[in-house]
């Protein structure tokens, strides 16, 4: 068990006898996202060169997220951490099997956005039905369209297949 503090330039994990474990400054977070359904916050944080995912599980999850993305904030206005260019929720590129197609995946808190050069859609998280890879480069998202009253099944290739997946997985998880 730890304990988390939020600081001006990083967070700090503090053991139960209260000693600081690791401190992770704001500049190596990659990645931020929580579920409120599961009470879990996950921070992807990069540490010789590689991206390590690390779960905490609290009731105040929520609270926690925007305690960490405020400070992060007020930490980029005073020049002290750049953030430029990242978001918080997750963009990932992506080819369409269907269309054949390149664009971007965005995860939000709310849900999926598909942008293309040519169209854009939004998939809200409670229409969301299921998620898996597969081969290591395949992501299938399967969508209860409620217009059509049917299960609607998409494929895309990414190299970050599993980053992106472990990333929607823990906005959907009930």
């Amino acid at each position: 068990m730890t304990f988390s503090k939020v600081c001006d330039d990083a967070v700090v994990l503090r053991a139960v006898t209260g000693a600081v474990a690791e401190r992770w400054w704001y500049e190596r977070l990659v990645n931020m996202t929580y579920s409120p359904k599961t009470k879990v916050l996950c921070l992807w944080r990069r540490h010789e060169d590689k991206v390590h995912m690390h779960k905490f599980y609290t009731k105040k999850c929520r609270e926690l997220y925007q305690c960490v993305k405020n400070a992060m904030e007020r930490a980029a206005a005073r020049g002290r951490v750049s953030v430029e260019g990242r978001a918080l929720g997750g963009e990932f590129p992506v080819h369409d099997t269907e269309t054949n197609q390149g664009g971007l995946l965005q995860v939000r808190c709310d849900g999926v956005a598909i942008i293309f050069a040519n169209s854009q859609q939004f998939i809200d998280l409670a229409n969301i039905k299921k998620c898996n890879t597969f081969g290591g480069n395949v992501f299938l998202l399967e969508e209860f369209d409620r217009k059509k009253n049917e299960l609607v099944q998409r494929r895309y290739y990414s190299q970050m297949v599993l980053f992106f997946y472990r990333n929607l997985c823990f906005n959907t998880v009930s």
